[in-house]
């Protein structure tokens, strides 16, 4: 960028009369006021009509020329003031009608008869579309501003000018034939031209409203020659582009990406920029797929296609840089035309959605084309893994075990071993406020969801754990996308050992049985219940199990042999008789047998058979296994 020069220009004026403005008179005595001619004489080096010469930048009323006046301080119309040239064509008079009871008035070039002033606001237009003149710009495009106090039938020390646009200059390259036009738009899109409200205080534009290009035409544009655009001033991030279209319909573009501040009154050049034909030769094609590392999300790969290049264009081009945008933001990068894109902003992940592609080359000449394209980011594949097993995960094979009998057995029949939650997403895209609002949690037996750090969670073991069925859930939220996992848990009670059956809480027995310190006493002078029978485990499928017991039989007479029936799932697979003799005491220790154990039939049971007075069956102790 190459700011050229600044010019300013000064209008003095002289008038017939004189009288203080009525600011806050009523408006129906202001407009009661008649009109009546002034004549504004103009001075060399005076304002914006069109530019004489690049070199010396100095610039000329033409013909036609015409100025808008305002008289009034609060909401008014311009009055139209027609120029006449001098023999010098810097110098012009311009005649119309105001309000001579006006202390101060406004000038504003060019003749505008849509143009309002309310209070310190002037609302006019500058063009989009614009004459393109040869070496200059377009006979009233460059928009001023001038003031004067009226006294004693003149305008006090002259009406001095102020530029309110900037001018961008820009040179049509010799090898483009019979251009109509050529569009400048700022990169940004920041509105250029349209309807712009000025500040008549400070003279500057406060605001723009329209069109974030200008269009300079003419029938042709000639190669190699300079022309000019009047635009706003301000802050243009990016530059501008360019777009030329021929008569014979050829479309060329060009971008200027130089970071630009337009200051009121300068030009600008933007020098000769290396236009490309607008086609769709490259097509820029972007893949993008998440990556996986042993079953867990951990981020996305964004892969650009070679683009294929014509043999005739590869000359042409020096340089490609291309990037994967998400709103406007940047999340990939590549500085070559095919590859795996580097990770831009710290998007490791790319969410689901739709992806603007930009690609860029600079040719030989110096040109910088862009292309854009889209491409689309899949939906993830979200994964929760829960883990755990119970003995009998390893009697049945189930819940990743393998079915091994003896394994059961080693296991403690009410507790859950290494339950885990395991979320199938890198700890770093889940917090990664940036992906979106994403939740993982468990929850135990129906219980509330409880939320944990990281994406893993485990425990050695959840001991004491009732017989029955538990179950563990597990579920994720990310990207938009959920994912549930369940597993349950078998708790049977087996293996079951008891060495203390009087004590341990998991036997019920009838009326006529009773603790006998770590034992079950069966047995009374009355009649009665006497059974005592473990408590119901829990049985998912017929299991088939071994029972090892110890009984102690007390015999009262010859005549009166006690015994002890023992029942699995109501089998009878021990059928033991006691001693004889009068008060004789047998202890038989490891008796054992097989059965099988059903969801309908799930319980051991002892039972005291032939009993009399001073008769009894201890159960001292019961192991029952998996077999």
């Amino acid at each position: 960028m190459k700011k050229i020069f600044v010019f300013a220009a000064v209008l003095l004026a002289c008038c017939s009369c004189s009288k203080e403005i009525l600011k806050d008179a009523d408006a129906s005595q202001f407009d009661a006021q008649p009109l009546q001619p002034l004549t504004l004489p103009a001075s060399k080096a005076s304002c914006k009509s069109a530019l004489a010469s690049l070199s010396d930048g100095l610039v000329h009323w033409t013909v036609g020329d015409a100025l808008s006046v305002f008289d009034l301080s609060g909401e008014c119309s311009g009055h139209r003031f027609d120029g006449t040239l001098a023999d010098d064509p810097s110098l012009a008079c311009f005649e119309g009608e105001v309000h001579l009871c006006a202390r101060q008035i406004y000038a504003l070039y060019p003749y505008d008869a849509a143009a309002s002033l309310a209070e310190n606001t002037l609302t006019t237009t500058l063009p989009v579309s614009q004459d393109a003149t040869s070496a200059s710009f377009a006979e009233g495009a460059a928009l001023a501003l001038a003031s004067g106090t009226v006294a004693n039938h003149t305008v006090e020390g002259g009406l001095v000018f102020s530029h309110l646009c900037a001018m961008v200059s820009f040179r049509m390259p010799s090898y483009v034939d019979g251009a109509q036009s050529v569009e400048i738009s700022a990169v940004n899109g920041a509105p250029i031209a349209g309807t712009v409200t000025v500040d008549i205080e400070s003279a500057a534009i406060s605001s723009v409203c329209g069109s974030s290009s200008v269009i300079l035409s003419v029938n042709p544009l000639d190669a190699g020659q300079t022309y000019i655009a009047a635009i706003a001033p301000g802050s243009y991030p990016g530059g501008f582009t360019f777009r030329v279209t021929t008569a014979a319909g050829n479309v060329y573009t060009a971008c200027n990406p130089k970071d630009m501040l337009l200051e009121a009154g300068g030009i600008y050049a933007l020098g000769t920029p290396g236009l490309v034909l607008d086609n769709n030769v490259f097509v820029p094609e972007v893949t993008i797929a998440h990556t996986y590392a042993n079953g867990e999300l951990c981020g996305s790969q964004a892969v650009l296609s070679p683009i294929s290049i014509p043999e005739e264009w590869t000359p042409m081009i020096q340089t490609w840089s291309v990037e994967l945008r998400k709103d406007g933001q940047t999340v990939r990068r590549l500085s070559a035309s095919s590859g795996t894109m580097a990770v831009a902003g710290g998007w490791t992940y790319l969410p689901k959605g739709e992806y603007d592609v930009v690609a860029s080359y600079t040719s030989a000449s110096g040109a910088v084309k862009q292309l854009t394209a889209k491409a689309s980011s899949p939906a993830p594949s979200v994964s929760v893994t829960l883990g755990g097993y119970t003995s009998y995960d390893c009697y049945a094979g189930t819940n990743g075990q393998s079915k091994n009998v003896s394994t059961a057995n080693s296991k403690d029949g009410s507790t859950i071993y290494a339950p885990s939650v395991k979320v199938g997403i890198a700890t770093a895209l889940l917090e990664d406020s940036k992906y979106g609002s994403s939740s993982w949690s468990y929850s135990y037996d129906g219980g509330a969801a409880t939320g944990f750090d990281g994406n893993y969670l485990s425990y050695d073991t959840l001991p004491g754990q009732s017989w029955g069925a538990h179950t563990l859930t597990g579920t994720c939220t990310f990207d938009g996308v959920t994912a549930n996992a369940s597993r349950t848990f078998h708790v049977t009670g087996l293996p079951f050992r008891d060495s203390a059956p009087g004590t341990s809480g998991k036997w019920s027995w009838g009326s006529s049985c009773s603790r006998d310190g770590n034992s079950i006493k069966m047995g009374n002078a009355a009649a009665g219940n006497l059974t005592a029978t473990l408590s119901t485990l829990y049985i998912p499928a017929n299991i088939a199990v071994s029972l090892t017991t110890s009984i102690r039989i007390r015999t009262a007479s010859l005549l009166n042999r006690n015994s002890c029936t023992v029942k699995i799932g109501g089998t009878t697979v021990i059928d033991q008789t006691g001693p004889k003799g009068t008060a004789v005491t047998q202890t038989y220790t490891n008796l054992a047998a097989n059965g099988t154990l059903s969801a309908s039939a799930s319980t051991v049971q002892y039972e005291a058979g032939h009993w009399g007075a001073n008769s009894f069956v201890w159960l001292d102790n019961a192991t029952l296994l998996y077999r």
